[in-house]
């Protein structure tokens, strides 16, 4: 429902939609999956006769919850303030395909040891004017769904992560953001290690004018100045330095602390007002089936 509509949802339940659809997509791919998988796989004979379905079904699965400081959030979408909010991945890989939050419902293109890519159908955060003081007077962006592409690669063992993921919107409202990253991961004592991940985001044009941009009716609005951005650029640089404790070979607590620095091209928008380097921490448990 766009925002010319004469009803319009309830705040309190708008700022709930991009989680919803999230989750509503993860429920789906995950039924897909298990029933999939569990139709592929045969029973395994246990001391009560066999493995139950979802024990089966779920074998393998991670989930990883906690908070998060973050710019985007699942709970209120794009923010140009970070706030601290809920954190939440589920990860469910088959041979026939993947389940995340991260990375949607989608097949693989390659899978082999080291190294994974695949194409999906996976959900792009909006934004709503109500979540940040810094939208005021511009609207709303809808939460789309969206075509979506990554891949990951460790060329040493777990020590070195390379990834890339990019994101597209397609018709009349197109939009594409893209990120590129690396993590690093060290062992320091016994069953601490310390890690640092660097990460790269990129916007089209739509994608920046849709977020960042203001036009002669939005500033009008907001008294904020015009900004119409004419190409693609860098959004943010985010790097965080943590540690990852494994309490045991299927539970792990992260802690990070970091930045979110702006682009010297996207401190143009108005909207973030000198805003260029936020703090960043992150505190999850990583829990595996």
């Amino acid at each position: 429902m766009n925002h010319h509509s004469h009803y319009t949802l309830p705040s309190a339940l708008r700022r709930k939609l991009s989680i919803h659809l999230r989750c509503l997509l993860s429920l789906f791919g995950l039924f897909s999956l298990i029933t999939l998988s569990h139709a592929q796989t045969p029973s395994v004979d246990g001391p009560n006769g066999g493995e139950s379905f979802w024990s089966s079904a779920l074998k393998g699965a991670e989930i990883t919850y906690g908070l998060n400081k973050t710019n985007l959030s699942i709970v209120h979408g794009v923010l140009i303030n970070a706030k601290v909010d809920p954190a939440l991945d589920f990860n469910l890989e088959r041979e026939s395909g993947f389940l995340s939050i991260e990375n949607g419902l989608g097949v693989w293109l390659l899978k082999e040891s080291g190294l994974k890519s695949g194409l999906s159908l996976n959900y792009m955060l909006g934004r709503l004017e109500a979540n940040d003081s810094a939208y005021r007077g511009l609207g709303d962006v809808k939460g789309q769904f969206e075509g979506y592409a990554f891949i990951e690669w460790q060329p040493i063992l777990e020590a070195v992560t390379l990834y890339a993921n990019w994101g597209s919107v397609p018709g009349a409202q197109h939009k594409s953001l893209a990120q590129v990253g690396f993590t690093l991961g060290l062992p320091v004592a016994n069953g601490w290690d310390v890690f640092w991940d660097c990460k790269e985001a990129y916007g089209d044009q739509f994608y920046l004018q849709a977020f960042y941009g203001v036009n002669a009716q939005q500033s009008q609005s907001s008294g904020k100045g015009v900004y119409l951005p004419s190409s693609a650029a860098p959004l943010y640089n985010t790097q965080t330095l943590g540690l990852v404790y494994e309490f045991d070979a299927k539970r792990n607590l992260i802690f990070g602390t970091g930045f979110i620095k702006a682009s010297n091209t996207l401190m143009q928008s108005p909207l973030l007002a000198g805003l260029q380097t936020q703090k960043t921490t992150l505190l999850v448990l990583n829990q595996s089936f």
